[in-house]
């Protein structure tokens, strides 16, 4: 009995929780390049230093499962990388995520130092520590973006 009621509580533990991946999506129908410097937190850390590119349909679901391609490291923290329609970045992840709690939502913006996204040769987001997390949406529990299109407007 001992026995079913730990393989309960642990069930309990470990079902309750679930990772949250963070991408910036290019949804507009042109190439964009995106810049963007992360930083240690002392919150904890969300962003990695090994973004990856992944490919989405229009529904922002995850074509290939793969990773395209390795995003290159201009600088230490420091990244640029050119991405096509409904391709996006994997910036980060975390476990059980909330945007619309105050210590998730801040520990977001301080883990992103500086973010800018370029179309046509025209900056068309800028943000920082102070504001970035404004621009990411919750697609579900699992999948939190910035959406390009949207964001742009």
């Amino acid at each position: 009995m001992k026995r079913i009621i730990g393989i309960i509580a642990l069930l309990l533990i470990f079902g309750c929780s679930y990772n949250t991946d963070f991408y910036i999506i290019n949804t507009s129908n042109k190439d964009v390049i995106i810049e963007y410097e992360i930083r240690n937190s002392s919150q904890g850390q969300i962003f990695i230093s090994d973004p990856k590119v992944a490919k989405f349909d229009k529904k922002l679901n995850k074509i290939d499962p793969e990773v395209i391609e390795q995003v290159e490291q201009v600088e230490e923290n420091r990244f640029k990388i050119k991405l096509k329609s409904y391709q996006g970045i994997l910036l980060g992840y975390d476990i059980n995520f909330n945007l619309k709690n105050k210590v998730d939502y801040e520990k977001l913006n301080d883990n992103m130092k500086e973010l800018r996204i370029y179309k046509n040769d025209r900056l068309i987001i800028k943000s920082d520590s102070t504001n970035t997390a404004k621009l990411f949406k919750k697609v579900n529990r699992n999948l939190i973006i910035i959406d390009i299109d949207k964001a742009s407007r």
